[in-house]
């Protein structure tokens, strides 16, 4: 059995010390919603656990769990294995040598849109080209999982059309190995080491922010329930004011991977590409937004958004509140959101 490691995760195959980790994550509704519809019981966690290692035993392949290099927490797990047609297993492991190969993962929802899915199914894309001689990998979902979708997306993948997996009809992307580039997690990795500079928002970075917006935003909105909230910016900017408020874009090699909007006293907008996650991107652009206006600063969080919370919250915001109302830009939809506050830099040392 193989260990993988990325820039933030360790890859672990299947193991009994994982139990609680994985149950956890797998009984989330959010998780079971676009697999067996059910939370799994700590009994069939642990059978999955036993039947995984079974495959590693046949194949030398099968499911990892995804351990932060920082906390030791389990936050996810994937996968690459035969694919299979049936629901069932079949009695031999070895009559699914012939299938195609596929690649798979989820996440616990405290670790939705920082980037891990991309970072771990890059990894995990390497070890399939190295270690099986096949000129491509499919990946399966259900037709509404759109998280997915995007981070298949992301790693180049196309759609190939409906086809029956697991027993159900399934949406089935393909990735061709000669068209697979340098893997992601290796290029985040280098990023990680360049600083990002924090400028103003010139016109031709409107293209930029509408992808990292339109990306980072469905991840959000996922996160809370919402998916069919989403609005784009070219349509959510003008209705919100977005250029009302003063605009910063982190920069890094060249590349906008994030922006600000704010007022003197309030930070309206904030979103990374979700590629980029976890390179401090966020926090370069809160710490630029208060060094500049070094007054008392507000924001609100979608609830349901604990990796925003916790970046706002490490960069000095407390919640002072809870609050309901009408999603701005789209108030068909009402929405939940935490009121942070930052004392400023006026009063507090940076």
């Amino acid at each position: 059995m193989t260990q993988l490691t990325t820039p933030r995760l360790r890859l672990e195959p299947f193991d009994k010390r994982h139990l609680d980790g994985l149950n956890a994550m797998n009984s989330q509704p959010e998780v079971a919603r676009f697999l067996t519809g059910q939370p799994e019981s700590r009994e069939q966690t642990a059978a999955a656990i036993e039947r995984v290692q079974r495959c590693w035993a046949a194949w030398g392949t099968s499911w990892w769990a995804f351990i932060d290099s920082t906390t030791s927490e389990l936050i996810g797990a994937g996968c690459v294995q035969y694919l299979r047609r049936e629901p069932e297993w079949p009695s031999n492991l070895d009559d699914l040598r012939g299938s195609p190969l596929e690649i798979g993962w989820r996440l616990h929802p405290h670790h939705w849109g920082r980037g891990f899915a991309t970072e771990a199914a890059a990894r995990m894309i390497d070890f399939a080209w190295a270690n099986f001689p096949v000129a491509s990998l499919l990946a399966v979902r259900h037709p509404d999982n759109t998280a997915s979708e995007r981070v298949m997306a992301r790693l180049g993948m196309r759609m190939r059309g409906i086809e029956t997996w697991y027993g159900s009809a399934m949406a089935t992307h393909e990735l061709d190995r000669d068209r697979w580039r340098a893997p992601l997690e290796r290029r985040a990795e280098r990023a990680q080491h360049t600083p990002a500079v924090i400028r103003a928002y010139a016109a031709n970075d409107w293209p930029r922010l509408c992808e990292i917006h339109d990306a980072a935003r469905r991840d959000e909105l996922a996160a809370a329930g919402l998916d069919a909230a989403f609005l784009p910016l070219h349509v959510a900017g003008p209705r919100e004011g977005l250029f009302e408020y003063e605009v910063r874009v982190a920069e890094v090699d060249g590349s906008v991977l994030g922006f600000a909007a704010f007022s003197p006293d309030e930070l309206a907008w904030l979103y990374v590409d979700p590629m980029a996650a976890g390179r401090g991107i966020a926090t370069a652009l809160i710490r630029a937004v208060l060094a500049e206006t070094r007054t008392a600063m507000s924001a609100e969080v979608l609830a349901g958004n604990v990796a925003a919370l916790g970046v706002y919250r490490k960069s000095g915001f407390e919640i002072v509140g809870r609050e309901q109302g009408r999603m701005p830009g789209n108030e068909a939809f009402s929405v939940s959101v935490h009121v942070l506050r930052h004392p400023g830099w006026a009063t507090q040392s940076p």
